[in-house]
């Protein structure tokens, strides 16, 4: 099916489009959109998260609702943290006027042939992932394509590919103070 999620009146947007907490496993098919939400698009959790073409755009302060900015941690279009899902897998997603794109801390992170396009901060932010997949991407305008940072010693072996992107008008960035000397 096709649908697309989005808040009509600003005093009720101030939640993400659609939360997930205590599924088991969540597939979000293909063609949905998410847009003029206040945090974003999705957050929560089920053990495994596949989102296929869906479009994330014009989200928080990029939203013509007027939502308040609380700040760039409360504005991604996927927010996966502190939760227990183990795997996030992002394929062939659109985000486009955005504060911040994914943000996943979980055990895996696998995100391919995704367009981000005017994304003011951070496109795919590996937050203490210990394996992240960021293959085939198109980061155009983001403020950091990807970021990788490791904040705490939950996984002790992390790893970290990135293949295959085309990074234009972009940075990457990755916090070495939290890695192994």
């Amino acid at each position: 099916t096709t649908d697309t999620v989005s808040y009509g009146d600003p005093q009720a947007g101030y939640y993400a489009g659609l939360y997930t907490g205590g599924v088991y496993d969540v597939y979000i098919d293909d063609d949905c959109e998410f847009y003029d939400n206040h945090r974003g698009g999705i957050s929560g959790a089920g053990t495994t998260i596949y989102v296929g073409r869906a479009k994330f755009r014009d989200s928080g302060s990029f939203s013509k609702m007027g939502f308040p900015d609380y700040g760039d941690t409360t504005q991604y279009a996927i927010n996966i943290e502190d939760t227990h899902c183990s795997k996030l897998i992002v394929n062939g997603a659109e985000f486009k006027n955005l504060k911040q794109a994914i943000l996943g801390n979980l055990r895996k992170l696998d995100v391919t042939d995704c367009d981000f396009k005017n994304v003011e901060i951070t496109g795919v932010m590996s937050y203490g992932c210990a394996i992240s997949n960021i293959k085939n991407n198109t980061f155009d305008k983001v403020g950091r394509a990807f970021n990788v940072e490791q904040r705490h010693n939950l996984y002790t072996q992390k790893q970290f590919f990135a293949d295959s992107n085309v990074i234009r008008n972009s940075s990457i960035g990755f916090d070495s103070s939290n890695f192994p000397k």
